[in-house]
């Protein structure tokens, strides 16, 4: 059955071409004539049917589909699971049903034809992609396109005669608008552990930004959540105190294979200098004599740049009343100290607290990045309890401590706090021994004691709606 009317002398695509190509992209469909629908109407080999056509191709399907007898002599229209004493009554609904499916793809076919939302290098690869795109945004997780034709028919149908393939087109327009606006590190973010892929040898590569199946993830994952979540840390990123520096120290080494000039530190250095100081010397003696007395050129010296990460701890408030939007809140936070991780500049770890501080996981690459802020978009992770910021503070302190002492290499601890403030913070800076504190308010009044404790330490207060 098509909902299709090909223009004289285009060939549709074979069953085996189709199934052959979808499994090269590793999509998995049998729907084979919505896919020759689709993909006429992309080539514009095809135009799609009139109602009063379609109603006819409807009659003469649902003739070809005999109403199955169930034991106690009711007839059962298959399309939609229906039971009916009277056969005219079963075959009407069956009608119905069929036509309201088609006339829905039919409409979502022809749309998603104007505007794919990825495209393919021909339009049968494109109508594959746009059907796994429209399957990866789809809420209902048992739709399946490799179910049968019924199955598939079944389950699309509910959706279409509930009227929700046209909000679904948006939905999934929605996402690919939101993936279009990703920079390289939010992309690399939200790929997480997809980011990545073994080649021939088994090594791991990095894939390529602009293979469609990569686009049709990254939407798969943007939804109004991480929408949200990314907006709010685009948001903070706007604040000075929480953007995401790196850090790079260099150390002064004979056998060093860089080289860096510096202000000298004595007339011992007189043979490092570089060449231009010895202009003055023929030019301007008696300058040259005052510069020198006052070290004031500059010498060459070797060494190396060593890297430093920043140790980045980020407090999760997970009591009940963080739960809603609160926590697409919390995520839009850490995906702000995220952003250091992916760039290679910091380690970042993070627990959830309410009476008392959950359990510590580390978030160190890309791959535990995304799992990071899946983890506190999770609405399980949320226990209901109470708040003890107090608690978690001390907690992150000797945790953070021993991570200092254990590895040379991290600097410049920071703690970023994200509550809805239900509990006074009695911590003071020595308690927290030079660490920065910042803190996020979401959905709340003013925290005066929060407040105080950010601004003395240099850490940042934001308030979040």
């Amino acid at each position: 059955m098509y909902r299709t009317k090909f223009r004289p002398g285009y060939i549709p695509p074979s069953a085996y071409r189709i199934n052959r190509l979808a499994h090269e992209m590793g999509v998995d469909t049998r729907a084979v004539e919505a896919v020759r629908d689709l993909t006429a109407l992309i080539a514009k080999e095809g135009e799609p049917l009139g109602a009063q056509e379609l109603k006819d191709q409807v009659r003469r399907e649902a003739r070809s589909r005999p109403l199955r007898r169930t034991e106690n002599g009711k007839y059962l229209v298959r399309e939609t699971g229906k039971v009916f004493n009277n056969p005219r009554d079963a075959i009407k609904h069956q009608e119905k049903a069929l036509f309201d499916y088609h006339l829905g793809m039919r409409d979502f076919m022809v749309k998603a034809a104007q505007a794919p939302p990825v495209v393919g290098s021909n339009p049968m690869e494109t109508a594959l992609y746009t059907f796994k795109a429209m399957k990866d945004s789809l809420p209902d997780q048992n739709f399946e396109m490799s179910k049968s034709e019924l199955e598939e028919m079944q389950a699309f149908g509910k959706l279409m005669n509930a009227g929700y393939g046209s909000r679904a087109l948006r939905q999934m327009d929605q996402r690919f608008s939101a993936m279009k606006t990703l920079d390289r590190w939010e992309r690399t973010m939200l790929l997480g552990a997809n980011l990545y892929t073994k080649d021939e040898d088994g090594e791991e590569k990095e894939r390529d930004e602009d293979d469609p199946n990569i686009q049709i993830e990254l939407a798969r994952v943007l939804n109004s959540d991480m929408q949200q979540a990314l907006r709010i840390s685009r948001t903070l990123r706007t604040l000075s105190g929480l953007s995401n520096p790196s850090f790079q120290r260099w150390q002064s080494k004979p056998d060093g294979d860089e080289t860096a000039f510096r202000r000298m530190k004595s007339l011992g250095e007189m043979s490092h200098l570089r060449a231009s100081a010895y202009a003055f010397l023929r030019t301007q003696p008696r300058l040259f004599r005052h510069k020198l007395l006052n070290n004031a050129f500059t010498v060459r010296e070797r060494g190396i740049n060593r890297d430093y990460k920043q140790l980045l701890y980020v407090l999760v408030d997970g009591s009940g009343s963080m739960q809603g939007v609160r926590v697409a809140m919390a995520s839009g936070a850490l995906l702000n100290r995220l952003r250091s991780v992916v760039k290679g500049d910091a380690q970042l770890y993070y627990r959830m607290f309410d009476g008392s501080p959950g359990p510590e996981h580390e978030a160190l690459d890309p791959k535990g990045g995304f799992e990071a802020v899946k983890y506190v978009l999770e609405g399980h992770t949320y226990s209901g309890g109470g708040t003890d910021i107090d608690y978690a503070l001390k907690e992150a302190v000797k945790s953070i401590t021993q991570k200092m002492e254990d590895n040379p290499d991290l600097v410049k601890p920071e703690i970023l706090l994200v509550t809805d403030g239900e509990d006074s913070v009695c911590t003071t800076v020595e308690e927290l021994q030079g660490i920065t504190c910042h803190a996020i308010m979401c959905q709340t009044g003013t925290h005066d004691t929060a407040r105080k404790l950010c601004r003395e330490t240099g850490g940042i207060y934001v308030h979040v709606d």
